[in-house]
């Protein structure tokens, strides 16, 4: 789950009211805040409660949740609408409610254009320059885990272990692969190389060379081999 905070500050004589907050919600992630109400996948509303003062601010939050990997997020978010305080349409002069991302002046992440609230909404969408970002449009830019994919493998002699072994004995092993990684892992095959002496004594395994001693398996946490007096290869 991902949190962000959400000021809106009122710069402005007039108290505001009535004041809708629209975020963009990036590939990847869903809306996980029941205090929102979805528009769509990508998008989610906000009734902020009660009025603005003027000079005041007030902040909200909006929970994410992270569902699939992606390379890079960036959630935007914006003031959709407002009134003063008396329900009265109002004009704001830097910039232009609406709930349409894409069309603001700035917002570059972090560049000065990003969390600019002095702009005056002249300059071009996504530059970042925070003189003429157009201040009620901001994004935030998410730190995102780069996902690693890592196995590995122990083999150890089954319990009980022997203490030595005699010609004609079953030896069995227990392996063990362990996913250290962000990615499930699947299609998973192992080789197993028999040492001379040895012959495979496994029917879940498949013998793929008597001589290179090299085996793939289907099951993958347990073999056994066979100790005679030929020089075969086992697992």
């Amino acid at each position: 789950m991902v949190t962000f905070d959400i000021t809106i500050s009122n710069q402005g004589d007039l108290d505001a009211a009535n004041v809708t907050i629209s975020d963009y919600i990036p590939a990847g992630f869903s809306l996980a805040d029941a205090d929102w109400t979805s528009v769509s996948a990508s998008q989610a509303s906000l009734a902020v409660p009660g009025i603005i003062a003027a000079g005041a601010t007030m902040t909200v939050q909006i929970t994410l949740q992270y569902d699939a990997i992606v390379s890079s997020a960036v959630n935007f978010a914006e003031i959709s609408a407002a009134t003063d305080a008396n329900g009265n349409p109002v004009t704001d002069v830097d910039s232009t409610p609406d709930s349409t991302n894409g069309n603001d002046a700035g917002g570059n992440p972090e560049s000065p254009s990003d969390d600019s609230i002095n702009g005056d909404g002249s300059g071009t969408s996504g530059d970042s320059v925070a003189a003429t970002d157009e201040d009620d449009h901001d994004p935030a830019l998410i730190p995102l885990v780069t996902p690693g994919f890592d196995l590995a493998l122990s083999k150890v002699l089954a319990a009980p272990a022997p203490t030595a072994v005699a010609v004609g004995d079953l030896v069995t092993f227990d392996i063990t692969i362990s996913n250290q990684g962000d990615l499930d892992a699947a299609n998973v095959t192992i080789s197993d190389y028999i040492p001379a002496g040895f012959s495979l004594a496994d029917a879940d395994w498949t013998s793929v060379s008597c001589f290179a001693g090299f085996f793939s398996c289907s099951r993958y946490y347990r073999s056994r081999c066979y100790y005679d007096r030929t020089n075969h290869f086992a697992i």
